[in-house]
């Protein structure tokens, strides 16, 4: 048995479970600091590349659930 194989899929629960910790509000903050330190330091295509990922990284983990009353 291959160990590097069976550590891949060891990767894969964790990663779910890691996930499943994120802390919304942080990711805001951490996100919008990050992005505009890039571009005070004039680096506004990786300020920009930066502020994307964090939002698909929101949009990824985020849901709402919907009620529906019968």
């Amino acid at each position: 048995m291959d160990t590097a194989a069976a550590s891949d899929d060891d990767d894969d629960d964790d990663d779910d479970v890691c996930v499943a910790d994120i802390n919304m509000p942080v990711v805001g903050v951490h996100a919008a600091q990050q992005s505009s330190k890039m571009a005070l330091e004039g680096q506004y295509t990786p300020s920009r590349l930066n502020a994307f990922m964090y939002q698909r990284l929101v949009a990824r983990n985020s849901y709402v659930v919907t009620i529906v009353h019968c």
